[in-house]
């Protein structure tokens, strides 16, 4: 298999999983009116197919063993199972994001869920060192909370728009005229409406429960790829992806049958997609496994050859500054409410000092 073998190329690859873990979200905003529930399953039929041509292309050359003879020969069963595992529970902890940026939009949801995450992460990490800068640790979980608190005061702020559409009938009236007519017909008009827009605390709700399960899979993905009998990475982005693939046909009916927002959604709904809604959930699923793949190779590259631990934090941890950065600057998300706007483009940016901060808490 091919790992990186230079400062430049790691470093390439760091900032490919960055972008590639911002631009996936753009797909499902892209798709415009179709439910995040039916873009999932393209989703995740474009990780499995990503993740498998890299296995046979790039992780099946070199002088390494190849990604195939890794899973079939030198992996332990409890590896496999592992980042199977790891796959089903980022794919449960992602929908949950995706349903809160259905409602509120990819602004809110993503500094909500990642900063949750990252305190959960940081929490588990913390149990395996023995050296931290407590000092930093702890203003990094001070602003990540804060982060999580301007996430809240900003959907407080944004108040829910009703739709509402005027109906015209005709009815008939008894006529009081004598001698008249017995009825007449009169129009009535009157507001119909067409669905009040879920609360936007939903938003964060979601979300926060998104990352506290999101918090838990670095964890136990690196228990994948422990010791000799681990997954490399490949190996392991193949497995973890197969977890999202199957896992969707479980988790995903949840959501269809009982919606966080809408009406339920019937699967022969799927094959009334367009080609572009479909293209646009496989590209999604590309880009977020070569983002997840990139990530893991800038990890494995030799210590002399690779970025510092503080780099490699802040470039895989830093996608929903971005992703933030799309929501209000192109999407237009929270225009209706300016100062709900602002809060969340600074929990974004106060999300990515505690990265910082965390990220540097280690290096002791």
């Amino acid at each position: 298999m091919i790992v990186p073998s230079s400062y430049e190329m790691a470093l390439l690859l760091g900032l490919l999983a960055l972008i590639c873990g911002a631009l996936w979200t753009a797909t499902y905003k892209l798709g415009g009116d179709w439910r995040f529930e039916l873009y999932y399953f393209d989703f995740a039929f474009g990780t499995i197919v990503a993740a498998l041509l890299a296995g046979l292309t790039f992780g099946s050359m070199g002088n390494d063993l190849s990604f195939w003879d890794n899973i079939s020969l030198t992996a332990g069963k409890r590896a496999i199972v592992t980042a199977f595992a790891a796959g089903c529970l980022f794919n449960l902890a992602n929908l949950l994001i995706l349903a809160g940026s259905s409602i509120g939009g990819i602004s809110l949801a993503f500094p909500a869920s990642f900063s949750i995450a990252l305190l959960v992460e940081s929490v588990w990490a913390l149990l395996s060192h023995r050296s931290v800068n407590f000092v930093f640790l702890g203003i990094g979980w001070l602003l990540l909370l804060i982060a999580v608190g301007l996430c809240v005061s900003a959907a407080n702020r944004v108040t829910p728009t009703v739709e509402t559409e005027i109906v015209t009938k005709t009815e008939a009236v008894p006529s009081a005229q004598p001698g008249g007519p017995k009825y007449y017909r009169r129009r009535r008009e009157e507001k119909k409406d067409a669905g009040d827009q879920a609360q936007m605390w939903k938003t964060v709700l979601f979300a926060s429960l998104g990352g506290l399960l999101l918090g838990f899979v670095p964890g136990v993905g690196q228990l994948a790829r422990a010791a000799d009998i681990g997954l490399g990475s490949y190996s392991f982005v193949f497995i973890f992806c197969l977890g999202i693939f199957i896992s969707t046909f479980v988790f995903n009916l949840y959501f269809m049958n009982l919606p966080v927002q809408g009406p339920a959604v019937q699967f022969f709904r799927y094959f009334q997609g367009g080609w572009k809604e479909h293209a646009l959930g496989m590209l999604g699923g590309l880009l977020f496994a070569c983002g997840a793949l990139a990530a893991l190779l800038m990890g494995s590259a030799p210590s002399a050859e690779s970025p510092s631990s503080l780099v490699q934090y802040v470039l895989t941890h830093g996608a929903p500054l971005l992703v933030a950065g799309l929501g209000i600057v192109v999407w237009k998300e929270l225009s209706e409410s300016p100062p709900a706007r602002g809060m969340a483009g600074i929990a974004a940016i106060i999300y990515t000092v505690a990265v910082a901060l965390v990220g540097s808490s280690g290096q002791n």
